[in-house]
């Protein structure tokens, strides 16, 4: 298992700030709205200061509802 640990972690509604993704396999576990290490013997990243996009297989995008993430500021957060 691989715990994906404190990152920004964008999900369909919203972004959980400090979240852990955890990865059994070749499938998304668990989303957590907390920092986790995961179940005993997982492999933990740190993703302190990331957004992390679980369930996307290519996040090769320019932009999305006027937001051009080639742009200054934060356009992927936003």
């Amino acid at each position: 298992m691989i715990a994906i640990a404190g990152g920004d972690v964008v999900v369909a509604d919203r972004v959980v700030t400090g979240g852990t993704v955890i990865v059994d396999g070749e499938h998304i576990a668990v989303v957590e709205r907390r920092i986790s290490e995961g179940p005993a013997g997982a492999t933990v990243l740190d993703a302190r200061g990331c957004h992390v996009v679980p369930g996307f297989i290519d996040v090769h995008v320019h932009g999305s509802q006027g937001h051009d993430v080639l742009d200054d500021g934060a356009p992927v957060a936003t």
